[in-house]
């Protein structure tokens, strides 16, 4: 040993409770968000605004600065590399749909500055970086169908027929997914066919966690169960069954006593 060898610097537990609070207590989309989490981080937004009118006259003035220069067609901006919204031919080939994505790269980018320059704390900048980049997706021009040049092409070569398919998926998600766009088709499914059951019941529940025992299908069993925690934006997860094994998850059928832990949705209290 000498007396230049390196350490290693172990954090305290209160950095570690610190870091542990900012990555779990930030609002996540995969973990739930509910409309009061929405007002909130509407809120905070909003404080920073009111309290800070310098900041904010700063981005409204280099917005501005940027449509300038759009409009003289001196600016570079385009689209991050991947961005599958802007895909279409037409928004670069065509001036007025460039000159429009640029306009709204430009107000996403000093919507999103705004957040960034202001003095909140970290854990409020993610809550107002969520309610802004909810709003900058939504008032994207891909949006709105009359200056979606894919969506007007369709809507040709169709015959009306998109426009009417995507109002029939909008009100069926009013109605059945409480205005928020579905994932899935939940008519692919069909219990006993591709989907499979297994008889359980909760043998234990806290503010924590409720721990959910299924049934296995031979009578008997490991002395050891099989404990599964999904992730947290899978928390209905299940090992697949084979193609055989339709009606009863994989564990249950190798002789398990399955266990699924579910964990409670993290809020900030």
């Amino acid at each position: 040993m000498t007396g230049t060898e390196s350490r290693i610097e172990v954090p305290s537990s209160d950095g570690i409770s610190e870091q542990a609070s900012r990555n779990t207590l930030a609002l996540n989309p995969l973990v739930g968000i509910t409309g009061q989490d929405l007002a909130d981080s509407a809120g905070v937004l909003f404080k920073a605004m009111v309290n800070e009118p310098k900041v904010a006259a700063e981005q409204w003035l280099s917005f501005l600065s940027e449509l300038g220069a759009i409009a003289s067609g001196k600016s570079e901006r385009a689209p991050k590399a991947g961005d599958k919204r802007f895909s279409d031919p037409t928004w670069k080939e065509s001036g007025l749909h460039s000159g429009l994505l640029k306009a709204y790269l430009a107000w996403g980018e000093a919507v999103g500055g705004l957040v960034d320059k202001t003095s909140l704390s970290d854990i409020d900048k993610a809550r107002a970086h969520l309610i802004t980049e909810i709003l900058i997706d939504a008032v994207a021009p891909t949006n709105a169908m009359l200056t979606n040049p894919a969506a007007v092409r369709k809507f040709v070569d169709t015959g009306g027929q998109s426009l009417w398919l995507g109002l029939k998926n909008y009100f069926d998600d009013l109605v059945k997914n409480r205005g928020m766009p579905s994932m899935v088709d939940a008519t692919a499914f069909k219990v006993g066919e591709n989907l499979a059951t297994t008889p359980g019941a909760v043998v234990f529940r806290n503010e924590l966690l409720e721990l959910i025992q299924y049934a296995p299908t031979t009578a008997r069993v490991w002395k050891r169960p099989l404990v599964v925690t999904p992730a947290s934006d899978q928390q209905i997860l299940r090992p697949r069954p084979l193609p055989r094994q339709k009606h009863g998850p994989l564990s249950a059928r190798e002789r398990n006593s399955s266990l699924l832990r579910k964990l409670a949705q993290p809020d900030r209290d």
